[in-house]
C-alpha cells in the first residue's frame, strides 16, 4: 500500500467544544485503520469519537476537548501489502492554571513595598507566561488583618 495518508495541517486549536480531523485513505484492499495518542490507541468513547465515513474518508470526533487532549496523534492504515502511518501535533490553547505555590511575601514596611515570589503553573495552557497583574486592596479590621492580593495571568 504505497502512498501518503493526507491530511489538513492542523497543529494547534483554541479551547472548543469539539474538534474534527479527517483524513483520506485509499488500499486495495481495504486498509485497517487505527489512531493513536501518544502512543496509545483511541476507542470510540463518550469523548472521542471515530468514524468512517466513507471508503476512503475517515475522521477523529474529540468532543469536550481540553488541555488533556493535547499531544501526537497518529494515523496508520494497514492492509496485505503495507502500511502507511502519519502523525500531527495537536495543542490545545486553554486558561493556564493559577501560579504553584508555595507565595511567598515579603513585606518591607519602610519602603511600603512587598516582594511576591511562586512558582510557574503545572499546566501553562499551551501558552507561555509572560507575567501576572497583581492587585492589591488594601483594608484593615483588627480581626482579619491587613490587605488582599489577586492574581491574574498575562499571554
Amino acid at each position: 500500500m504505497p502512498g501518503n495518508i493526507s491530511s489538513s495541517d492542523i497543529l494547534e486549536i483554541y479551547l472548543i467544544f469539539f474538534k474534527k480531523y479527517f483524513f483520506k485513505i485509499k488500499g486495495l484492499p481495504r486498509p485497517k485503520v487505527v489512531w493513536s495518542k501518544d502512543g496509545m490507541v483511541i476507542i470510540n468513547s463518550e469523548n472521542k469519537k471515530i468514524q468512517n465515513i466513507t471508503d476512503i474518508d475517515h475522521c477523529l470526533e474529540i468532543k469536550n476537548c481540553n488541555r488533556y487532549n493535547s499531544g501526537i496523534y497518529s494515523v496508520r492504515a494497514t492492509n496485505d501489502y503495507g502500511y502507511c502511518t502519519t502523525k500531527f501535533e495537536v495543542l490545545v490553547k486553554d486558561v493556564p492554571d493559577p501560579p504553584s505555590g508555595p507565595l511567598e511575601v515579603k513585606l518591607n514596611s519602610k519602603a511600603k513595598t512587598a516582594f511576591i515570589e511562586w512558582k510557574p503553573p503545572i499546566l501553562n495552557g499551551g501558552c507561555d507566561i509572560f507575567g501576572y497583574n497583581v492587585e492589591y486592596l488594601r483594608f484593615e479590621t483588627p480581626s482579619e488583618g491587613i490587605g488582599f492580593i489577586r492574581f491574574s495571568c498575562l499571554f
